[in-house]
């Protein structure tokens, strides 16, 4: 079965999810997490791609939430001086890679799509659009992040 698309917050703990249009719900989520063996980004990118290509499904469109530097927020500012927005840039690299081999549309989605909400605050949308909770801010992120592109979610 082809999902009509799929929906990823990217990172070294990160979830898939995948939809059908029009529902609430994604119909699965799949998590993805680096092993903790994994020492230089080189290994950590390559554990990545093999964990994602095992529980990637074939969908039609892809949304992967871009990486973006606030100049307004010391979380972004120090996340770019360490470094780490270069790794989330290349783990980003990594989802296009594999989905685009199996030709799924990709779109790269602006990581401002939940404007100024908290996590809290999205859980809170979320749950009073699908009545669902999830166990971890990522799930909680790419269930948004699908209920936005769906119209569901502005």
């Amino acid at each position: 079965m082809a999902y009509d698309f799929a929906t990823v917050d990217p990172g070294l703990h990160t979830a898939i999810a995948y939809w059908v249009d029009g529902e609430r719900t994604p119909q699965s989520i799949a998590t993805v997490n680096v092993s903790n063996k994994a020492k230089t980004d080189v290994e950590k990118l390559l554990d990545l791609r093999a964990k994602v290509l095992e529980k990637m499904c074939a969908c039609h469109t892809v949304y992967i939430e871009g990486v973006a530097v606030y100049a307004g927020s010391l979380k972004s500012m120090t996340s770019a001086v360490r470094g780490n927005l270069s790794l989330l840039a290349y783990i980003v690299g990594v989802y296009v890679s594999c989905f685009a081999k199996q030709e799924s549309r990709i779109v790269l989605l602006s990581p401002q799509w939940k404007g100024q909400l908290t996590y809290d605050a999205l859980a809170v949308w979320v749950g009073r659009i699908n009545g669902c909770l999830y166990r971890t801010e990522h799930e909680l992120a790419t269930v948004g992040m699908g209920l936005y592109v769906g119209g569901l979610l502005r």
